[in-house]
C-alpha cells in the first residue's frame, strides 16, 4: 500500500498539558518528519495532535489519528483492542543518562514527615493523573496492593488531575497529601517497578512504506539534535516488549 498525499496525524498523550506536549514534540513529529519524510513523499505532511486520556479511545476507533505516542499501558491496550503496532520505543535522556525504562513514584511535600511509609497513606488524600495513567497511577496502585494496602478503601479520597505538573503543584501547596507521578517528574519517595519507555505506534491503515520512512528518519536523531533536545530524549530505538503489561 503506497503512501497517500495527506497530512498524517500523530496523537500523543499530553500528560503535562497541551502546550507542554506541543513544545516538546512538535519539533519531532511535525517539523522534523515534514523535513525528512516529506522530502521522500512531497505530498505527505505530519502534525502533532495532543490527546487527553479520555480522547485516546475515540481517536483510534474513528481513525482520526494515524500514529500514537502513548504511555505503555495505554499503548498495550490499543494494541490488544485495535491491532495498533509499536514501530519504535523512545530512549529518554535525563541528567546525562540514556534511559529506556521508567517507573512511578509516590511524592509528598518536604515538610510531611508524617508520611514516610505505605501505612501512613491511611485516610490521606491521594492524587494521580488518571485511572489509565501508567507511571502516574497504575504502577503505584499495584505497588501498594502488593504491600497489602487497598488504595480505594484505605484512603480518604483518590483524585485525578489529568496533568502531572498539576499533581506536583497540588502536593507542594498541600492541596493533597500524596501525589503519584512518573519517575522523572521529581525526586522520589518510593518507586514502583520499571517498565519500557513510551512507544510510537502506527495504526493498521498506515502504509507500510511510509511507516518504514518514519522509523528510518527517527532512528537518525541523536541527543544533540534540536528535536531531541526539545523532547528531552536521546533517540528512538527498535520497539521494546510490552507483553508484561497485558498480564
Amino acid at each position: 500500500m503506497a503512501a497517500e498525499n495527506k497530512t498524517y496525524r500523530i496523537g500523543g498523550l499530553a500528560i503535562t498539558g497541551t502546550e507542554a506536549f506541543l513544545e516538546s514534540f512538535e519539533p519531532t513529529f511535525s517539523a522534523y518528519l515534514n523535513q525528512t519524510v516529506g522530502e521522500v513523499y512531497p505530498g505527505v505532511g505530519f502534525i502533532a495532535v495532543p490527546l487527553a486520556f479520555d480522547d485516546v479511545w475515540d481517536a483510534v476507533s474513528s481513525a482520526s489519528v494515524d500514529f500514537l505516542f502513548l504511555n505503555p499501558g495505554s499503548a498495550s491496550c490499543m494494541e490488544s483492542e485495535f491491532g495498533v503496532s509499536a514501530i519504535l520505543s523512545l530512549r529518554n535522556f535525563r541528567q546525562g543518562n540514556e534511559l529506556n525504562l521508567f517507573g512511578g513514584v509516590v511524592i509528598t511535600a518536604a515538610n510531611r514527615s508524617d508520611i514516610t511509609e505505605v501505612a501512613h497513606l491511611q485516610d490521606k488524600v491521594v492524587e494521580g493523573v488518571s485511572v489509565s495513567g501508567l507511571g502516574a497511577f497504575q504502577l503505584q496502585w499495584g505497588l501498594l496492593q502488593d504491600q497489602g494496602f487497598n488504595l480505594m478503601a484505605d484512603t480518604e479520597e483518590v483524585r485525578f488531575a489529568y496533568n502531572q505538573k498539576k499533581i506536583v503543584y497540588d502536593v507542594i501547596n498541600e492541596n493533597v497529601d500524596v501525589g503519584f507521578v512518573r519517575t522523572d517528574m521529581v525526586e522520589r519517595m518510593d518507586a514502583a517497578d520499571l517498565v519500557p519507555e513510551w512507544p510510537l505506534q502506527a495504526l493498521s491503515h498506515v502504509p507500510s512504506d511510509l511507516a518504514k520512512e518514519v522509523v528510518g528518519a527517527l532512528l537518525l536523531i541523536n541527543e544533540t539534535h534540536e528535536a531531541a533536545v526539545s523532547g528531552g530524549y536521546s533517540t528512538w530505538d527498535v520497539p521494546l516488549s510490552y507483553a508484561d503489561l497485558r498480564r
